[in-house]
């Protein structure tokens, strides 16, 4: 996440461009639709994840769950690990592996188990035991965790909704080199959104961004684009001090 829900996406894109005098052209939405049609659709879903910055987790999930679905992918061997099962879409192994963890207060169970209430996936969607959940694990260090807890707190999901505590959970697990609260991060400092507009900030943390992204993710592009239209507005001064900070950054 960030896996922010599309409202907060397109808002977020809007007062972006707005600033910048700019647009991206909108994904249309996906809709389901015969097995012939359905690969198309998968490749709906990644431009909407392309146009709007969308956290990589919801889209990539889709589509695998579709290829899955209809044949053009195998589901990966089961894991011992609740995080490499969750990312492979095994919610089922991911629930029964994280659950015994969580309730040992270990953080990566609870931040697994925390997400996967977020999500509704394999149990009820429930904001507030994903929030508690997922607080306990951030307060414990999990950068996952305080990414998604900064998405509850910009979405008032199972918390009060707080664009300040959102930027301070970002940049918790931005610290430490979490790339999508880098660029969530970056995207609150273009907009003001955390209260605080600050350009060279923005294109330092979409920079740190990109470069923590592998290059098969579908929001890397989006940084790109994003930090090239800040830099627009940017003195070439306010630029080079962006870069140099990036440059100096160590994660924490």
């Amino acid at each position: 996440m960030s896996f922010l829900p599309r409202r907060r996406l397109e808002q977020r894109i809007a007062q972006l461009h707005t600033a910048l005098n700019n647009s991206i052209e909108q994904g249309k939405r996906r809709a389901r639709v015969s097995r012939r049609m359905t690969v198309l659709t998968a490749t709906v879903v990644f431009i909407i994840g392309f146009a709007l910055g969308g956290y990589r987790e919801p889209i990539t999930e889709f589509t695998v769950d579709l290829a899955q679905a209809i044949g053009l992918a195998k589901k990966p061997p089961a894991s011992s690990d609740p995080e490499t099962a969750y990312q492979n879409g095994d919610y089922q192994t991911t629930l029964r592996l994280a659950r015994p963890l969580a309730a040992r207060g270990d953080a990566r169970g609870q931040s697994v188990l925390g997400r996967l209430y977020h999500g509704g996936y394999e149990v009820p969607q429930d904001f507030s035991e994903a929030a508690r959940l997922l607080r306990s694990a951030a307060d414990q260090g999990d950068a996952k965790a305080q990414l998604h807890l900064g998405v509850m707190f910009t979405e008032g999901q199972g918390v009060p909704q707080d664009h300040a505590q959102a930027a301070q959970w970002y940049r918790r697990a931005a610290d430490q080199g979490e790339p999508h609260a880098q660029y969530n991060l970056g995207i609150f400092y273009a907009t003001g959104e955390g209260g605080h507009l600050d350009s060279v900030s923005a294109y330092m943390w979409l920079t740190l961004a990109i470069a923590q992204f592998p290059a098969a993710d579908a929001q890397r592009p989006t940084a790109v684009t994003s930090r090239d239209l800040i830099a627009k507005q940017m003195t070439h001064d306010q630029i080079m001090e962006a870069q140099k900070r990036a440059s100096e950054w160590k994660p924490k």
